[in-house]
């Protein structure tokens, strides 16, 4: 499909906006329109809130828009993809309806269980007392976290001892929180599987571990992502068949009941070598601690992938999604001040993509607390790609940032 002069919105906020537009611009498309500030010249940004669905389709109306692409939870939740649908728009992304399934962990826990996926032992509960004898049974450490899903990390704990599960279920319920998930901490190594679908045909696109840990030796906050490599090569093939078949029950559910999957569908497993899995978590798209991980490595066109499965010629059109045989790294960096400037980011506009940016002047960059950015490396093995990361952070290292080491090592 010939791409020059087709015109893409994306919708959202984060790195993989960035990410995206980025891929995309590669692979020959020249408008790319976002709702997120742009701080390069991959695509233009366009002052619309990702939820005002009126004025987004206004624009991509009035201006043409090829393919709009949702990629973050809060626009899946407005249900852009029905509203666009339903005028006429060609739109890459599942529904809200489909998106409420595992919008929350009490949903996505029990959607779990009802397609009988491996998944930890978890129980939802709304009174400490009752809470008490499920502690009681489990295996240490436990997971207690609030239903809904939070970028902050400050929702959820890992718990080693009865009393701290005790003490944070008080803590989650005097915040206000009618339920609360606690489930078993299963030791594994952490990965993410990403298939593509047009509903119908599941297709592997490749896998990022994950770190999830915000400091050194699985220390710190436990985060839904902090970095990651790509692909993870230490998943054996019967696992991945396995994971594989699960991603197939998901789309099938869906279309039995009357729901078509089409987008980009991410299974985070926790993994061991005696080839034992369960999944934690269903993603509705890439996120932004491995987008720009994964995107480095496929070859396949994007736009064309994404068209095929809106028009439903996908499973003629694609047996497999062609990636290369490179190897991607990438870190979160991260900041706890207020108004934290960062300086020398124009050396190495090619590898980052920007989370959480308040303002840039000249080549001084500002930011809020929290997740600012990610760099990313990509090259033939993982060593390398390791050492020119590295070699990345040393560029900016100060006091003011903070990133996870073990990135940078092996385990």
């Amino acid at each position: 499909m010939k791409t020059s002069g087709k015109k893409v919105l994306i919708v959202g906020k984060g790195a993989v906006v960035s990410a995206l537009a980025r891929k995309l611009k590669e692979q020959g498309i020249e408008e790319i329109y976002a709702t997120c500030k742009c701080f390069n010249n991959n695509y233009k940004f366009i002052d619309i809130n990702e939820n005002n669905l009126t004025e987004l389709l206004k624009f991509a109306l009035e201006n043409n828009i090829d393919l709009t692409i949702p990629v973050s939870r809060n626009v899946f939740k407005s249900d852009l993809v029905s509203f666009f649908e339903s005028n006429g728009q060609h739109v890459f992304g599942p529904s809200k309806q489909i998106f409420n399934t595992f919008s929350s962990r009490i949903n996505e826990k029990k959607f779990l269980y009802k397609i009988h996926a491996k998944t930890p032992k978890f129980g939802i509960f709304n009174k400490l007392q009752i809470a008490k004898d499920f502690i009681h049974k489990a295996t240490l450490p436990l997971i207690v976290q609030s239903p809904d899903k939070s970028e902050l990390y400050n929702d959820r704990l890992i718990c080693t001892t009865e009393s701290s599960a005790f003490d944070f279920f008080e803590k989650l319920s005097n915040n206000g929180e009618k339920e609360i998930i606690i489930e078993e901490f299963v030791y594994g190594k952490s990965a993410t599987l990403y298939f593509i679908t047009d509903g119908y045909t599941v297709i592997p696109l490749t896998s990022a571990y994950n770190y999830k840990f915000s400091k050194t030796n699985d220390q710190g906050i436990f985060t839904d992502g902090i970095g990651c490599y790509a692909p993870d090569s230490g998943i054996s093939a019967s696992t991945r068949e396995s994971i594989k078949n699960i991603a197939e029950n998901i789309i099938s559910y869906f279309e039995k009941n009357g729901h078509t999957y089409t987008g980009i569908l991410g299974l985070e497993c926790l993994y061991t070598p005696e080839e034992e899995f369960v999944v934690n978590s269903i993603k509705p798209f890439l996120q932004n601690h491995d987008s720009r991980a994964v995107l480095n490595l496929c070859n396949d066109n994007l736009y064309d992938i994404f068209i095929s499965c809106i028009n439903g010629a996908f499973s003629d059109e694609y047996s497999e999604i062609n990636f290369s045989e490179l190897t991607s790294v990438s870190a979160t960096i991260s900041s706890s001040l207020n108004n934290n400037i960062i300086n020398k980011l124009d050396i190495l506009e090619e590898s980052i993509d920007f989370i959480n940016i308040k303002d840039k002047n000249n080549d001084t960059y500002t930011f809020n607390p929290g997740e600012n950015f990610t760099v990313t490396q990509t090259c033939a093995t993982l060593t390398k790609a390791r050492e020119a990361l590295n070699e990345d952070i040393e560029i900016l290292k100060s006091d003011n940032i903070d990133y996870c080491t073990d990135i940078l090592k092996f385990k």
